[in-house]
C-alpha cells in the first residue's frame, strides 16, 4: 500500500475476519481498508463469498472472528451505509413512485420523485409495485431509495447484472460522481470487470476463503483480467 493511500481517510477497516456456516470456512482471517473517494471492486468465483462479505460489513450478518471499524448497527442502515444486494428491502406493495417518496421524507432531498424518476428511466414506471418489477428496474428502484440517505458507504452487491447498456452507463458515471463529490466509498461485488474496472480505484479478489490481491489499478485491464481468471480457477 503506498503513502497516500496510508494517509487517506479510512471510512470502514476489516481487520482479522473469519465467517463460517457450521464448520465450513466462507473466508478466513481477510483485512482491508475501504478509503473515502474511492471505489473498490469485489471479484471471485461463484460462491466465493463476496455476498456473505457484504453482508458481513453491512452488519447485517455477525463474523465469528475479526472486527469492523467502525462497528455498524441496523441503525446505521440509509444514514450512513447503504447496502444494496439480490433481493429488494423496499416495501414491495408500494409504487415505485410510493416508495421513493417515503425515503425523500427521510432524507434532504431536494429534487422531486418526478426529477429522480424522470434521472433513472423510471417515470413510466411509477405506478407499478414494486413486487411486479423485473430485477433491473427494481434495482434501480433500490439504489435511488439507498442513495437518498446520503451514506458514506456504499456496499452493492452484483448490480450491474440486470441492467441495460444504457442504465449501466448511468450507474458507472452516478456512482463515480456520488463518491468523488461526497467523499464516500463503494465496495462492488462484480463479475463485469471489463466495465467496472474503469471506475475503480481497488481490486480485490477473494478466493478459497482469503483476499488473494489487493492493488491499486495502476495495472492495465488485461492484468486485472487475468488475475481474476487465475484466481477463479485455484
Amino acid at each position: 500500500m503506498d503513502r497516500a493511500l496510508k494517509q487517506a481517510e479510512i471510512l470502514l477497516s476489516l481487520q482479522n475476519a473469519t465467517k463460517r456456516y457450521e464448520t465450513t470456512p466462507v473466508f478466513e482471517d481477510i483485512s482491508f481498508d475501504l478509503i473515502a473517494g474511492q471505489i473498490t471492486l469485489l471479484l471471485g468465483a461463484n460462491g466465493s463469498g463476496k455476498s456473505t462479505l457484504l453482508k458481513a460489513l453491512s452488519g447485517l450478518l455477525k463474523l465469528d472472528k475479526g472486527t469492523i471499524e467502525p462497528t455498524i448497527s441496523k441503525e446505521d442502515h440509509f444514514k450512513k451505509v447503504a447496502y444494496v444486494a439480490h433481493e429488494s428491502h423496499l416495501y414491495s406493495p408500494l409504487t415505485v413512485k410510493e416508495n421513493i417518496e417515503l425515503f425523500a421524507k427521510l432524507s434532504s432531498e431536494k429534487r422531486t420523485s418526478e426529477e429522480l424518476l424522470d434521472f433513472w428511466g423510471l417515470f413510466e414506471h411509477r405506478n407499478k409495485a414494486v413486487e411486479n418489477l423485473s430485477r433491473g428496474l427494481a434495482f434501480k428502484t433500490s439504489l435511488v431509495c439507498a442513495l437518498l440517505g446520503s451514506p458514506s458507504i456504499l456496499l452493492l452487491d452484483e448490480p450491474t447484472s440486470a441492467l441495460d447498456s444504457a442504465s449501466l452507463d448511468l450507474f458507472c458515471a452516478t456512482i463515480q460522481d456520488y463518491v468523488q463529490k461526497r467523499n464516500a466509498t463503494a465496495i462492488i461485488a462484480t463479475h463485469d470487470i471489463r466495465r467496472l474496472y474503469q471506475i475503480a480505484n481497488q481490486v480485490l479478489t477473494i478466493n478459497n476463503g482469503a483476499i488473494d490481491s489487493t492493488t491499486q489499478v495502476s495495472f492495465s485491464e488485461e492484468e486485472v483480467v487475468s488475475i481474476y481468471i487465475q484466481t477463479s480457477l485455484k
